[in-house]
């Protein structure tokens, strides 16, 4: 009986050209990235609930309202961002400027999510609607810039690989 024969190498679906290799320095510095999604995505849902219905007295259904307005808000954002990604054009490529950007300016907003007063006090029923407002719009303000990075981001690791 005859013995199978090895198949040549580039058939093989185990082989990878070498230079269809991703270097290390490569696969570091985009697994690096992720802390700004970690940062910017998960963050501030896993302390709104003790900041602002702890600390700041906010009624927790008040809280669990504005975290699901701001998902259904994302739902928009990120398609928005991810064609914008894929249809920009530039020298430094399609994108690298939302992966530059994107971060510094979630750098600085994520801390302003936080700027609530205890002054604020929520025992007031108008302050309830204040403290509500100002989560409101705070996400509203901050949802557009974490899609700004991450939908770039996400679209880059594909083309990684």
């Amino acid at each position: 009986m005859p013995q199978p024969t090895e198949a040549p190498p580039e058939t093989r679906p185990d082989a990878i050209a070498p230079d269809d290799k991703i270097p290390f320095a490569a696969k570091a510095a985009y697994g690096f990235g992720g802390v700004n999604d970690i940062f910017g995505h998960w963050l501030y849902p896993n302390l709104s609930g003790p900041v602002f219905t702890m600390y700041l007295g906010l009624a927790p259904n008040l809280v669990g309202t504005v975290l699901m307005i701001a998902r259904a808000f994302d739902a928009f954002t990120d398609p928005l961002f991810g064609w914008l990604s894929d249809n920009t054009r530039s020298r430094w490529g399609r994108r690298r400027p939302y992966i530059l950007f994107g971060p510094i300016a979630a750098g600085i907003a994520l801390p302003c999510l936080f700027l609530a007063s205890t002054h604020w006090d929520a025992s007031a029923p108008w302050m309830h609607n204040r403290l509500f407002w100002f989560m409101l719009v705070s996400l509203f303000l901050y949802a557009p810039i974490i899609s700004l990075y991450n939908m770039p981001y996400g679209s880059l690791g594909s083309e990684l690989t």
